[in-house]
């Protein structure tokens, strides 16, 4: 869960201006001073998480936070207040909101690629053993897909950023994957399951 908080000054004082958003979950949560601005049921949770904006008023000031994404996985938080950006976003979050987000992305990375991969491996499988036919795309991409799910299982690293410098256990991965993907592809090709 990622918490946002900004402080906008107004004619009648300091607010405080939170946003409560599971990457994961969908669910969204908008508090004034502490107290909870009532959503519409359809903007709560949102099970395909492309981004939002949610509108309310403050101190007779028309306010949206939007939140955006590019990809669905990693989301840009932005206060308005009479269509002009606040200055002084601050993260609020406490290290545990962090960690969380990460877990859900990697729990989340772990399951998608696990499903894809073994689906399509025993789709190959079925090919083979009742057409006489398989595809090399999904031999190939098919235990990489594995690979990678069981890194982020083992891993607390988030799965939507490229760490800079790359660590020796990513390359790893990579070759490891690359090296699956080849003897799956050589295995269905030879007959061998």
């Amino acid at each position: 869960m990622t918490k946002m908080i900004w402080t906008v000054d107004v004619e009648d004082g300091k607010h405080i201006v939170e946003l409560e958003h599971g990457s994961f979950s969908g669910k969204r949560k908008i508090l004034v001073d502490g107290k909870d601005i009532q959503l519409p049921k359809s903007q709560t949770y949102k099970l395909f998480d492309y981004g939002s904006k949610h509108n309310f008023h403050l101190s007779g000031h028309e306010c949206a936070i939007k939140i955006t994404t590019e990809n669905g996985l990693s989301y840009f938080y932005e206060l308005l207040v009479d269509g002009k950006l606040v200055d002084g976003i601050t993260f609020s979050g406490s290290a545990q909101d962090v960690n969380d987000d990460i877990k859900n992305k990697r729990v989340a990375f772990s399951i998608m690629f696990a499903i894809v991969g073994i689906t399509s491996i025993w789709y190959n499988w079925h090919l083979a053993n009742t057409k006489g036919l398989y595809s090399e795309l999904l031999a190939f991409i098919s235990p990489p897909l594995i690979v990678v799910a069981i890194y982020y299982v083992i891993f607390n690293e988030d799965p939507t950023t490229i760490p800079h410098p790359i660590p020796l256990r990513l390359w790893i991965l990579m070759v490891i994957a690359l090296a699956s993907g080849i003897i799956n592809n050589f295995a269905l090709a030879n007959g061998l399951y």
